[in-house]
């Protein structure tokens, strides 16, 4: 995975489309990230 906690990302898919933040946690197994300022499920 090449992104790294501290990234400044923007997210491209689903309902939170366009938000831009920060990367808090990353989890590699799963091909996840946690995103400040996103909404989680």
């Amino acid at each position: 995975m090449r992104i790294k906690t501290g990234d400044k990302v923007e997210i491209i898919a689903g309902k939170d489309k366009g938000v831009q933040g920060t990367v808090l946690k990353t989890f590699p197994k799963k091909d996840r990230v946690l995103v400040e300022g996103a909404n989680l499920v």
